[in-house]
């Protein structure tokens, strides 16, 4: 069955791309629709607000469909200057298809058009501006409701320029008629063609369907969005009895709560098969459960009259010889091997990146280890969420991932993998570790859910290892305390809480403000009497004392094993000055044989070409040894240049 909220997270061929999520918001005005214009376009304002601190570059679109499209009315003929303007806004195609905005990435001049529509909405303006095509809904429902699913498909397909392509993608359907085609066969055809070219598409439709807001009793009739929404390829029904229901009635309170799971987007790591042995393979699907603050570097723009327009770079291949520009079909791809090149068929390359399997992604299972063992010191990265994908080439993976997960549980082990979980990765060991609270694993995230835990362990260049004259002249193990470092990180992660930062919210709040023109009331004074002011003045310094306790004792409560660890690192530096370690003089790198440098060696590195191999200290030296013969310079590749230009005249006037 074709879902209708569409997998957005895969390509068709299992890649995974970066997530670029777009929402349209399909209003259908009707009636009884007034009243609840101003609960979804207060909802669409508080989702911009968010995302655009959280995910700035989601796209919004919102449209108003069912609206009049006659030139001379009551709201057009009596020079009502609003009316004219949104009117001149309707599409001549499809008629009745107001957009509030178009699909595209969060700007401010959608957060100024929905502010300025959220206040009409409040008053009667709104019934005047939105005039309906006609007071009986069901009458152009079916025609406007086909016109505004292909606008929806048309957003998707042809994005703005310069505006990534949107891999997320779902159109939000708000509407109290529960009449979309009335029983006509042929209106029905038509909007199953509409939402089967969405599907195909991976545009999601998540139907808001509201009861009427007039102040009645009737419920929303869902039998023909479920016919619409809930059918299968082959043209039946979905069994409501084996499969829950996705087209239910809303209610008005419950709106904000169904939008606000937009900012919770489903994150696909990765999806490909897991071989627990040569006679059994499942498919599995990982989720990226936490994220990592990562610094993002910063754009460039050029200033269009007032307008600032993002900069886009072009790159050319040039000839290092002579500089021109070379041609794409001239271009070959080599590995440069000394001096040497080597080409590489893409087909050959590919194949090589497969590290002897015929195809990636894939993950082995090597054993089983006791979950006593598992040290979180020793990994790195941030954990995945393993689960069974029902939607892969292995049917029964649901029934032996739980076999699989129940059983280590009973056995309280883990699991060692290696393998690729993507196309493009390169091969690790990796635990995968049952998330049940008897096995110790607990977070701070409530009803955290039942699977695994992926956790990739480093290849020994990954992790910070002791200092050698450690590990040679003294035993680790008597000097370390185990898990000393493990009992800091936790003392540091139970007093830790995710608080909202009052200086970015202040800084949106007066962005806000500016953006919207909105005029900001001064601070009351207040005359009170000089008692008053004492009594205020003492509450505000309880304040503050209380906030420096609260700052102390966070300081204070790792103080004991930060004071046992500086003792062990303060041991650790004793020690290398106890036992210091001589270095031979033929183990040395070229660089630190000899601190000062002589004309033969460095003409013998000239010859050499390994000028580079002498720190910048030495060069200096014998830079500043040739006064008036060697150019001085800051950086060590302009001393090189100058060292050479210097050895070119005089060695080869010798010779």
């Amino acid at each position: 069955m074709s879902s209708f909220y569409g997998d957005s997270d895969l390509t068709d061929d299992g890649e995974i791309f970066d997530i670029h999520q777009g929402i349209i918001f399909a209003i259908h005005l009707t009636p009884t629709m007034y009243s609840s214009i101003p609960i979804i376009f207060s909802n669409l304002l508080s989702l911009i607000h968010d995302l655009a601190k959280t995910m700035p570059n989601t796209g919004i679109g919102c449209y108003l469909f069912n609206c009049s499209n006659k030139a001379t009315d009551e709201t057009g003929g009596n020079g009502d200057q609003n009316a004219s303007d949104w009117r001149r806004q309707l599409f001549s195609d499809r008629k009745g298809i107001y957009p509030v905005f178009r699909l595209n990435d969060i700007n401010s001049s959608q957060l100024k058009r929905v502010n300025n529509l959220l206040q009409q909405s409040k008053g009667e303006d709104i019934i005047k501006l939105f005039k309906l095509l006609s007071e009986d809904p069901v009458t152009n429902n079916g025609q406007q409701l086909s016109w505004m699913l292909n606008q929806c498909q048309d957003d998707f397909t042809y994005i703005p320029k310069f505006v990534k392509r949107y891999s997320a993608r779902r159109v939000f359907l708000f509407t109290d008629c529960d009449k979309p085609f009335n029983g006509s066969t042929s209106m029905r055809t038509t909007l199953q063609h509409n939402i089967h070219d969405l599907n195909a598409a991976k545009i999601g439709i998540i139907p808001f369907l509201m009861a009427r807001g007039d102040g009645s009793d009737e419920q929303f009739n869902l039998k023909e969005y479920k016919i619409l929404l809930e059918v299968g390829e082959n043209g039946n029904l979905v069994d409501e009895e084996n499969s829950k229901s996705r087209v239910n009635q809303i209610a008005l309170k419950k709106i904000q709560e169904k939008i606000s799971k937009t900012k919770e987007i489903k994150r696909t790591a990765f999806s490909c098969p897991l071989r627990i042995n040569d006679q059994l393979t499942i498919s599995i699907k990982g989720y990226s459960m936490f994220n990592e603050v990562k610094l993002r570097m910063m754009d460039s723009f050029y200033d269009d009259e007032g307008t600032y327009k993002l900069v886009h770079t072009k790159t050319y291949k040039l000839s290092k010889e002579t500089g021109e520009t070379t041609k794409e079909n001239e271009v070959v791809r080599a590995f440069h091997v000394g001096d040497q090149y080597f080409n590489m068929d893409k087909s050959y390359y590919e194949r090589l990146l497969r590290f002897g399997e015929k195809e990636k992604p894939i993950l082995k299972v090597l054993g089983f280890r006791k979950t006593e063992y598992f040290n979180p010191s020793y990994t790195i990265g941030t954990a995945v969420f393993i689960a069974p994908d029902d939607n892969g080439d292995y049917t029964h993976s649901r029934r032996a991932f739980s076999a699989l997960y129940q059983s280590m549980i009973r056995k309280r082990k883990m699991c060692l993998v290696w393998g690729m979980p993507r196309k493009m990765s390169y091969p690790s060991l990796y635990y995968m570790i049952p998330t049940d609270e008897s096995l110790g694993f607990k977070t701070n995230v409530e009803n955290y859910p039942q699977g695994f835990a992926m956790i990739q362990i480093p290849d020994r260049d990954q992790i910070r290892m002791l200092p050698n004259y450690v590990t040679e002249t003294l035993q680790p193990t008597r000097i370390m305390e185990p898990n000393l470092f493990d009992s800091i990180v936790n003392e540091l992660q139970s007093g830790f809480k995710s608080l909202e930062n009052p200086q970015l919210s202040w800084y949106f709040k007066v962005f806000e403000d500016y953006l919207l023109q909105r005029e900001v009331e001064g601070p009351e004074i207040k005359v009170e009497s000089a008692v008053s002011e004492v009594v205020d003045k003492q509450k505000q310094m309880n304040k503050i004392d209380e906030l420096k306790l609260k700052i102390m004792k966070l300081r204070l409560e790792p103080s004991a094993n930060v004071k046992a660890m500086k003792n062990q690192l303060n041991r650790m530096s004793n020690s290398e000055n106890l036992h210091p370690k001589e270095d031979r003089e033929a183990d040395l790198p070229p660089s630190k044989r000899t601190k000062l440098l002589t004309d033969e060696l460095v003409i013998k590195a000239w010859k050499l070409r390994e000028l580079n191999k002498f720190n910048a200290q030495q060069l200096r030296v014998y830079v500043n040894s040739k006064p008036n013969l060697i150019e001085r310079s800051n950086t060590k590749d302009e001393m090189i240049r100058n060292i050479e230009e210097y050895l070119n005249r005089v060695v080869t006037s010798r010779e």
